[in-house]
């Protein structure tokens, strides 16, 4: 069993830029079985109107909501937030062909659209646009939250220079910040019974050493646990 040593608390999740005009409620969409529809807000906390674009897709930063074959609909896909303004959008599935043994991921992208910013006396200032991705997670009718007690199926493994973080469960865990000794990653999500590669070119030395983590669970919480490296 794994040491579990932190809680941290999250509340909004900024947009990920001090250009960006919206902010967003929450870190994740969770779907659970019979849910056919969640709703996000958005805060346009800027000081000038925004067009916001939204649409489900697959993760892959290169596509674009005509290339999304993501069984969810969002509503509206585009919308203008006025200054001081908050906006709901709507997320809907029915789940059809999705697995039923362990969650679905899926990424809800926020495209924020800023007006053109106008020259001055002091010279022209670009506003660019913005694109921030949200976890969708669709939970089958046998998969219940995720707890401190399911990250006991995360294990890590060293083979031949790799460490590599094994998921036995049947969620979708995000590692926040993992670290050993002078080694560390972020941003890392270890599909249900797969496995991520964590560190390349790890020295045999690391093998039986404690390995920190930071998980995010269903609030967007973090939990600090420390394990060994197998």
């Amino acid at each position: 069993m794994y040491k579990f040593y932190c809680v941290f608390s999250s509340l909004w999740l900024l947009a990920f830029s001090v250009q960006a005009a919206v902010n967003i409620n929450t870190t994740r969409v969770i779907f659970n079985h019979g849910e056919t529809q969640r709703t996000v807000k958005l805060v346009n906390d800027g000081d000038y109107p925004v067009v916001v674009q939204s649409w489900v897709d697959d993760g892959a930063p290169e596509k674009g909501p005509s290339q999304s074959s993501a069984p969810f609909v969002v509503l509206p896909p585009v919308l203008k937030i006025q200054p001081g303004e908050q906006r709901e959008l709507r997320i809907m599935t029915t789940g059809a062909g999705l697995a039923d043994d362990r969650e679905s991921l899926f990424w809800l992208n926020i495209y924020q659209i800023p007006p053109e910013k106008k020259t001055s006396s002091t010279g022209e200032k670009v506003r660019l646009a913005l694109r921030n991705q949200l976890k969708v997670l669709w939970r089958p009718k046998k998969i219940e939250v995720l707890t401190e007690k399911s990250i006991n199926l995360l294990s890590f493994r060293y083979e031949r220079g790799i460490i590599h973080a094994v998921n036995d469960s049947s969620w979708n865990i995000t590692l926040a910040d993992v670290s050993s000794g002078d080694y560390s990653t972020s941003g890392i999500v270890v599909l249900p019974h797969s496995r991520s590669m964590i560190f390349n070119s790890a020295p045999p030395a690391m093998l039986n050493n404690t390995i920190n983590f930071v998980v995010i669970n269903d609030e967007g919480n973090r939990w600090g646990f420390s394990a060994v490296v197998k």
